[in-house]
């Protein structure tokens, strides 16, 4: 494989992998802010299908960062702001490191959002439940 096409890819999924689970929440709460009831199989299947897909983002990250002679990628997002001549950008770092992290703690969500679907059947909380999973996920894969 070319380098440039495995940085590509771990570039690639490193954001998809966080953006996926934040994405999931807000397809969770929207229909809730608008007093639209989707139903809880939307729910549990926006939020299996959201980990799972961070999930295999990080293992094509991590066989792509593996694959790859660097041990370290940077990926830029943006400017966060500026001040005079000082500007911060915010930066995402991705190592072997972070990559099995996130592939283990994604693992272990979706299994978490698996075996709940029965404990938290007809609660008043469903929805609310699965959005905050979701958000701690990105949270996870923000650090």
């Amino acid at each position: 494989m070319l380098p440039e096409l495995q940085n590509l890819l771990v570039l690639r999924m490193v954001p998809a992998a966080v953006v996926l689970p934040l994405l999931a929440a807000l397809l969770i709460l929207l229909p809730r802010l608008f007093s639209q009831n989707w139903g809880e199989n939307y729910t549990f299947w926006v939020t299996v299908g959201a980990l799972l897909g961070a999930n295999l983002a990080c293992v094509i990250g991590g066989i792509g960062l593996f694959l790859s002679a660097d041990s370290l990628l940077h990926l830029s997002v943006g400017r966060w702001f500026a001040v005079g001549e000082d500007i911060f950008d915010v930066t995402l770092v991705v190592d072997k490191v972070a990559v099995g992290y996130g592939g283990f703690c994604f693992l272990v969500l979706s299994l978490v959002a698996v075996f709940s679907r029965r404990y938290v059947h007809r609660e008043s909380g469903f929805h609310r439940f699965h959005a905050l999973l979701c958000l701690f996920a990105g949270g996870l894969a923000i650090v």
